[in-house]
């Protein structure tokens, strides 16, 4: 299988933080053989969602990344916000040195990846993500997404209610190929040290395409819970 990530220095970071993060991935057989592509849809868990995911989803994909996680700048203002309240020891000169450094490696990281950026604030900028997001599953290529609403407070679980927009896809994707896209539920649960995949909920059209396209939101959601649920 063709590795997401287009660079061995990224790789190899990859592999060394692999065992810090110690967790145990489940439901592996849960993905399909088929070559059509997928959407696997993952709970951010305040930042370590992505990172996991990025390390234990055993598919190819491109991801969705905030797009301000792609500039250093922007990404070591964001890391400021995150930690405002961790590493106070070192001063607040040398910490933002320290993030500065880790948001430059990590923007490169994340480029390695070919990502799709997406905007959390921007929602001029949600139908080009769509698009480029609608373009790849028609070349074949899975996506990775975490399509948590930035506008909700995290819960016990490390979980926010689903963005309702990432089930357009799945009317798209229809329309353009008459084939019913298959979504994942993944969750990080960094508590009990699970990746845990679930099974493919699949796109059902209907006469009623927003009732589908909620629908879709819906049972997905309602699997990252059971998921979530499943790890207590």
């Amino acid at each position: 299988m063709k590795d997401s990530c287009n660079k061995a220095w990224v790789r190899e970071i990859m592999t060394i933080v692999k065992p810090f993060l110690g967790l145990k991935t489940v439901g592996v057989e849960h993905i399909s053989a088929t070559t059509q592509p997928s959407v696997f849809v993952g709970n951010h868990g305040v930042s370590v969602g992505p990172v996991a995911a990025l390390i234990y989803l055993p598919a190819h994909f491109r991801p969705w990344i905030h797009d301000r996680m792609l500039s250093p700048d922007e990404s070591t203002e964001t890391m400021m916000g995150t930690f405002q309240n961790r590493f106070n020891w070192l001063g607040q000169k040398r910490k933002k040195r320290l993030l500065k450094h880790l948001a430059e490696i990590m923007s490169k990281a994340m480029a390695a990846f070919n990502p799709i950026p997406v905007s959390r604030t921007d929602p001029m900028k949600m139908m080009p993500t769509i698009q480029e997001s609608l373009d790849t599953l028609l070349s074949g290529d899975n996506l990775l997404i975490f399509p948590e609403n930035p506008q909700e407070h995290y819960n016990t679980d490390s979980y926010r209610n689903l963005h309702p927009a990432f089930g357009i896809l799945g009317h798209l994707y229809y329309q353009k190929t008459g084939k019913e896209l298959a979504f994942y539920p993944c969750f990080t649960d960094t508590k009990h040290k699970r990746f845990s995949i679930g099974t493919p909920i699949l796109y059902s059209p209907s006469g009623d395409i927003e009732g589908s396209i909620r629908d879709l939101v819906f049972r997905v959601q309602e699997s990252m819970i059971q998921l979530s649920n499943s790890n207590s």
